[in-house]
């Protein structure tokens, strides 16, 4: 395991997170918390933020266990895609970023659910449910469900939405717009 307690400090990981895939992986406080490494996914059992201005993974996250954003965990931004084993909570009031780019894929085990703050989506991401509040599209993005989809405020964003499932897509605001 690995607990990151930074107060207001910054913390830089510049290499691979979990060559060998860690433990759970928590960062308890910090001001920017960066993982940089994009050579290859980086790995660990769980990811909880808890108290954070900003934290990103620059590389893909691949997780056998789940992911915990408390409410203040503020940004938390899967530059190249997040996969999950297991049940997560993103309760996050900062934004959270799902890919950067087309290219980027992300399997999210059960629901995903970010209402609290802003989301950000790009590439294809597949878990059974999603709801999201105010979402903006980065690039192109594909939704994947075997349930429902709902956008529960504002989606803009001028690319491509591609949404697949077999249960209800709702959209409860405005659609389309700037971005």
């Amino acid at each position: 395991d690995l607990s990151i307690t930074a107060g207001a400090g910054s913390v830089t990981v510049t290499g691979r997170l979990g060559a060998t895939r860690l433990g759970g992986l928590t960062i308890n406080s910090a001001g920017t918390a960066q993982f940089l490494d994009t050579t290859a996914n980086q790995q660990a059992a769980s990811l909880t933020v808890t108290s954070s201005a900003s934290t990103t993974f620059s590389g893909k996250l691949d997780l056998t266990g789940g992911v915990s954003l408390a409410a203040g965990a503020g940004n938390v931004l899967f530059l190249n895609g997040l996969n999950t084993g297991a049940a997560s909570t993103l309760v996050n009031s900062g934004t959270l970023q799902i890919g950067d780019n087309l290219a980027d894929s992300s399997s999210i085990n059960t629901s995903v659910v970010h209402t609290a703050g802003s989301t950000v989506l790009a590439g294809t991401i597949t878990s059974p449910t999603m709801t999201f509040g105010v979402t903006t599209l980065l690039d192109d993005t594909t939704l994947n469900a075997t349930s429902s989809v709902n956008f529960n405020n504002t989606l803009s964003g001028q690319h491509a939405l591609t949404i697949s499932t077999t249960g209800a897509t709702t959209f409860s605001d405005v659609v389309g717009g700037g971005g």
